[in-house]
């Protein structure tokens, strides 16, 4: 490691974690089936881990790929990349080729760890672009399956640089979302505030870790305030409401669709009389949804307003509001404009603009600094805030933001595709509310299945951007 990039700020997850060790460090801070991890035991492991990576030579300013499910070795190199200096980047599990090729233009990346035979490390220079250089080494992390592959020493991230999100934009592209350990610690504060979070809270995170609010409600909300996190990388709709029985678990951040699962389950039980706060910051919930999750349930569902440039934003506290996201949530302040950027009265649309802590490049209120969201919407006169659908592409599938020119774009790369429409449950937003089934319709010049173009897409991009509905039609 060079020894001008040993040094930068004063690692702000580990702060957290040895603030919890000294006042109970044996307390159980992640748990999995069969199995826990104390606060003294993750503070062990990731100054262990640490060892490791330096020795590997990843150091300050490096960007880290992290391509792994919701295990306890996310949470053990989180931990050690923050002690290092390093930056996280979070990866889908599965990403593809493509998606590995558009990280890479955004993010210099030092290393990438996975667990072996992650086919997407492996492809020859022919499959790779032009800007994605080949691991130079790869290494065997000790006492685990993970897999740590290198790539040529590049120049260093900002020092403020905690984690960089890396999302679809809405010409069809990515960008990325970078994030300093100031604007993390601002969003865990307002989350917490929010919904209340004490130590005694048991987290379990029903979205993926590469999910920047599931990072975020899971890893930087359970290390900032001690509280325990329940972990299973296997995420569906009954296991989930199993761990909620089991593990009398008080918080689960969720997808919409993982709800709509959990109400067609045969025989599902009420949770009436459990302290479990289900929330879904996709957008609103739906009034169909809500309802239908009461009526099986027997507990309300908190819709809410998440970006990961802004973090938490509005929030319904008490599930009653499911056609909005709620009220605003305290540390931020919201602005709705109208096309020439000056404030408009409450219940006219407008485009929406945040500023305040956990927003960022504005960790200050009084600075004058305005996020756009990109987002339309309007506040009604209970100060909750209701959105639009979006002027662009963008939507919201499996609690992840997709691109629905990106994944039109890969199909007219089939040599039998004429032409493609995507569509989000017949319309395009984030707001959709009870309908969110990824559509295409597809017109062709030579005969091809619509199996066929299915796994055409499968093998090119991660599974939740390939559509349930693909129909061929004759015209668009």
């Amino acid at each position: 490691m060079n020894q001008d990039r040993q040094t930068r700020i004063k690692p702000m997850m580990f702060s957290w974690l040895e603030d919890v060790v000294r006042l109970r460090g044996a307390a159980h801070a992640v748990v999995q089936p069969d199995t826990y991890l104390s606060f003294r035991g993750l503070v062990h492991r990731a100054n262990r881990r640490m060892k490791e990576l330096g020795a590997l030579s990843i150091g300050a300013g490096d960007a880290v790929g992290v391509m792994l499910g919701n295990v306890a070795d996310y949470i053990v190199l989180t931990v050690a990349l923050d002690r290092l200096g390093a930056t996280l980047v979070p990866m889908a599990p599965l990403c593809s080729g493509a998606e590995l090729d558009a990280v890479m233009r955004l993010v210099p990346l030092r290393a990438i760890i996975a667990r072996p035979g992650a086919k997407v490390l492996e492809r020859s220079a022919k499959e790779r672009a032009p800007y994605c250089p080949a691991p130079t080494a790869r290494s065997r992390l000790q006492g685990s399956l993970l897999s740590c592959a290198l790539f040529p020493q590049c120049d260093p991230l900002p020092e403020s640089t905690a984690v960089i999100f890396v999302s679809p934009a809405s010409d069809g592209g990515y960008e990325r979302v970078c994030r300093s350990s100031e604007d993390l610690a601002g969003e865990a504060e307002n989350l917490a505030l929010a919904l209340g979070v004490v130590e005694t809270d048991r987290i379990g995170v029903a979205l993926p870790f590469h999910h920047p609010f599931g990072f975020v409600s899971g890893i930087t909300l359970s290390l900032g305030y001690g509280a325990q996190l329940h972990l299973d990388d296997d995420l569906s709709a009954r296991r989930t409401l199993v761990r909620v029985r089991d593990s009398k678990l008080t918080l689960v951040p969720v997808s919409r669709t993982l709800l709509r699962e959990m109400c067609e389950l045969p025989a599902a039980r009420s949770l009436q009389g459990s302290d479990v706060r289900f929330l879904c910051v996709e957008g609103a919930v739906g009034r169909e949804l809500a309802q239908g999750f009461f009526r099986h349930f027997k507990v309300r569902v908190h819709g809410g307003f998440h970006r990961p440039a802004t973090g938490l934003v509005a929030l319904d506290p008490d599930g009653r509001s499911p056609h909005t996201v709620g009220q605003p949530v305290n540390g931020l302040d919201l602005q709705v404009v109208d096309g020439h950027g000056e404030p408009i009265a409450q219940g006219r649309r407008g485009r929406l603009l945040v500023r305040g802590s956990g927003v960022t490049s504005s960790g200050d209120p009084s600075d004058g600094t305005w996020l756009e969201t990109g987002e339309r919407g309007l506040l009604d006169k209970q100060g909750r805030l209701k959105l639009l659908p979006r002027t662009d592409d963008l939507c919201c599938v499996e609690g992840l933001v997709i691109s629905l020119e990106e994944i039109r774009q890969v199909l007219l790369t089939h040599p039998a595709v004429d032409d493609a429409v995507l569509s989000l449950g017949g319309a395009t937003g984030l707001d959709l509310g009870d309908d969110v089934v990824l559509q295409a319709q597809v017109t062709i010049s030579r005969q091809v299945t619509s199996q066929r173009l299915s796994g055409f897409l499968a093998a090119r991009l991660s599974l939740h951007k390939v559509p349930e509905r693909l129909e061929i039609v004759d015209t668009l």
